[in-house]
């Protein structure tokens, strides 16, 4: 038996985590079943970072890789089976989900069947894409959630859950930039060649699965909206939804055109974090340009529908899968200076740190039954 199980399948998961996982390891018996993405070399085989803060982990073979809707579906399926046997045989007093990826609605299924309490961080959000219905099921399924802002304790609360369960500890993301545990200037600009006299653009972007059909056709709109800009940028890989291989495989031959485009299958959370810090500014549509980046007070291009809905700041700018419209989004984060003033007094929504320190005190609190 151990206390506490978490599962995650991707990189974002656990390295959002990390800091709170590795603190309560300190008090508890903690087990990471690592599933998915972190299996996958194409992904960077992420498992080993996690191997590497020193985690017992259990791994989980179950990414179909078929770059299809019900490719994903499959993935689940076999997320069932295999996690299931490693719970079984753990027999956690608590299992321990993040955000709104498969794993973490398998996690809650798992919990909910063999009676065993799970807790939920990221519940509450609004997205597009799959990922809402599966951060919406996961909540239902869940016991204990803990969400990243006061919007998201609302939502819950409007989908008939508990308000004794639900807990507002802000995004752990955030925590490892306020205590500025991220790579420094000097250490991006040597490892990734970057010339500091040119600005530089940081492009994440993830399938919708709702607009499946149309994912190759809003990639290339926003590499060519690169590429006539001639900005250097750095991207890093899709996650593994239907549609990634599309926009994987896209931004390796973009960046065969053009030795201004940079791409990388994987980037370390601390590197990566530095990436934030040193970019004149973000574009895509990934959660980070809306939960971290704020606390870099740093212009994000959001481009589509993939994050409608969720809480946003001003730091934001809103555009569509239209080169032209792309373009002017980005001249507006880089050289309207009255936009950049006016992000200087930003405050980030989702929290100023901590929240590692919250969730932690909220899982103790269960695990001695005091909840």
């Amino acid at each position: 038996m151990c206390d506490v199980a978490f599962i995650t399948e991707s990189r974002s998961e656990y390295s959002l985590m990390s800091k709170a996982l590795i603190e309560l390891k300190k008090y508890v018996d903690i087990k990471i079943i690592a599933t998915g993405m972190h299996l996958s070399p194409h992904f960077g085989n992420t498992v080993s970072d996690i191997e590497n803060d020193g985690f017992d982990v259990e791994k989980v073979d179950a990414l179909f890789d078929s770059n299809s809707l019900g490719g994903m579906l499959k993935t689940m399926g076999m997320e069932i089976y295999g996690i299931t046997q490693v719970v079984e045989k753990l027999n956690p007093k608590l299992i321990f989900v993040e955000g709104d990826r498969c794993a973490a609605l398998v996690g809650a299924l798992i919990g909910a069947h063999l009676n065993i309490p799970v807790v939920h961080h990221g519940g509450g959000d609004v997205s597009d894409s799959i990922d809402n219905k599966l951060r919406n099921a996961t909540s239902i399924f869940a016991n204990y959630h803990l969400v990243g802002n006061l919007e998201s304790y609302i939502n819950l609360l409007k989908m008939g859950i508990d308000k004794n369960k639900i807990f507002v500890t802000g995004e752990p993301g955030i925590d490892d930039i306020i205590l500025e545990n991220y790579s420094k200037k000097d250490t991006i600009i040597e490892k990734y060649g970057i010339k500091t006299d040119e600005n530089l653009l940081l492009l994440i972007f993830h399938p919708n699965t709702n607009e499946n059909e149309e994912v190759k056709t809003q990639i290339k709109e926003i590499l060519d909206a690169i590429l006539e800009l001639n900005i250097p940028t750095i991207s890093v890989y899709s996650n593994s939804d239907a549609g990634g291989t599309e926009i994987n495989k896209m931004l390796d031959e973009y960046s065969k055109k053009s030795k201004n485009i940079s791409v990388y299958a994987h980037i370390s959370r601390k590197d990566f974090l530095g990436l934030m810090n040193l970019c004149s500014a973000m574009v895509g549509n990934s959660s980070s340009g809306l939960v971290e980046l704020p606390s870099f007070k740093k212009p994000f291009v959001n481009i589509g529908n993939r994050q409608k809905g969720r809480l946003k700041t001003k730091n934001v700018i809103e555009t569509n899968f239209d080169k032209t419209e792309i373009k002017k989004a980005v001249h507006k984060a880089i050289y309207d200076e009255n936009f950049k003033k006016d992000l200087n007094n930003l405050e980030n929504p989702y929290g100023k740190g901590k929240s590692y320190s919250k969730i932690n005190e909220i899982i103790l609190k269960i695990l001695n039954n005091e909840m």
